[in-house]
């Protein structure tokens, strides 16, 4: 989990600042009531630890460049771990019908990028 997220930082804000470059396979940005807001947090789940050790390693306690917020980025391991498993949790819930691309989770299979539903 990526914690004090900005909340006016956006999935597409995210994907600037974290490139899709197949070291991560799953990344959510959860938005408040209405999609109006991030809620402060993401989760990401990457394709290796070494590679989840190099983000951390790059990004802990650093703030998010374009953002004006004294808030630094905490980075700590979720309870939930790997694509799969998120995907599962994800599924049941309400954010899984979500028609607007802005809030739903971002998912590559293969390196494509691939609907939650899939």
């Amino acid at each position: 989990i990526v914690r004090n997220i900005p909340h006016d930082c956006r999935m597409h804000d995210l994907l600037e600042e974290w490139p899709a470059d197949g070291s991560y396979d799953f990344l959510h940005l959860p938005l408040s009531t209405g999609g109006r807001y991030a809620i402060g947090y993401a989760f990401i789940s990457f394709v290796t630890p070494a590679l989840a050790e190099s983000f951390e390693a790059k990004r802990q306690s650093r703030r998010v460049p374009r953002f004006e917020t004294v808030r630094r980025l905490r980075i700590v391991s979720a309870h939930i771990q790997g694509k799969e498993a998120n995907v599962r949790v994800l599924q049941g819930r309400p954010s899984s019908r979500v028609r607007a691309s802005h809030c739903r989770p971002i998912i590559f299979k293969d390196g494509q990028l691939v609907e939650l539903c899939d």
